[in-house]
Order: C-alpha cells, then structure tokens, then sequence
C-alpha cells in the first residue's frame, strides 16, 4: 500500500520546496514541484487553491527582468533589428 500524503502535509512539503528554491537550494526538480501542485490543485477547490498559488509569492521581492546589463559587446535589441 502506498502512503498517501494528508493534505497539511503536502501543501507544506510545496512550502518547504518553494522557500528553498527561491533561497537558492532546491530541494527538487520543477517537474517534481509541478507534480505536488497538480496533486494539491486536484484536491482542494479552485478558490483554495488560487489562494494558496498566490500566497507562495508572499514575502519574496519580483526581480524584473527590463533592467539593463553592461556587456563586454554590443547587444542591440531584436526590435530594433525588425
């Protein structure tokens, strides 16, 4: 017989990957993060799991991605290229 995962369980095994992933260690693939939040999404209603999604995000800072890096080259942009 498989052991199944209480819910409590499995939503802080996701918490637990979640922290260290965006401390810089993970503690898993992405596939494998994936797969525990399908699991957890299949099990709870869309409301609860929306909520739960939105509270990973909680207390980490969005690095934005527009901000302009020096390089050793010119990097021109794409759109200018069009």
């Amino acid at each position: 017989m498989i052991y199944m995962k209480t819910l409590e369980e499995l939503k802080n095994e996701i918490i637990d990957a979640n922290v260290a992933y965006r401390k810089g260690i993970p503690t898993m693939s992405d596939i494998e993060y994936d797969e525990l939040l399908e699991i957890y999404q299949k099990k709870v209603s869309v409301d609860d799991y929306n909520a739960f999604r939105d509270s990973l995000n909680e207390g980490f800072t969005v690095v934005s991605s527009k901000k302009k890096i020096a390089h050793d080259y010119v990097a021109g942009s794409l759109d200018k290229l069009k």
